[in-house]
């Protein structure tokens, strides 16, 4: 069997890349073995326990956003 590399990039802010992301890793017949990310560990799990604020507080400032609108925004932003 011989490996394979695959490199994604996406734009920073933009909700959509993460999303864009996620559904290719969804068609590829086996789960990834190593994904990296630009933050160091530590630093990727406290961004995360920042979503659902993010979360919040673009709905409460923005109130033209959907829920889902908010919720990926808390992902690309954290």
């Amino acid at each position: 069997m011989t490996p394979s590399i695959w490199i994604y990039g996406g734009v920073h802010h933009d909700p959509g890349t993460r999303q864009s992301f996620v559904e290719e890793l969804a068609t590829q017949s086996t789960a990834p073995y190593f994904v990296a990310v630009e933050w160091e560990k530590s630093v990727f799990e406290k961004f995360i326990q920042w979503r659902p604020w993010i979360k919040d507080r673009v709905g409460s400032c923005w109130d033209f956003l959907m829920p889902q609108d908010c919720h990926d925004l808390s992902l690309a932003l954290a």
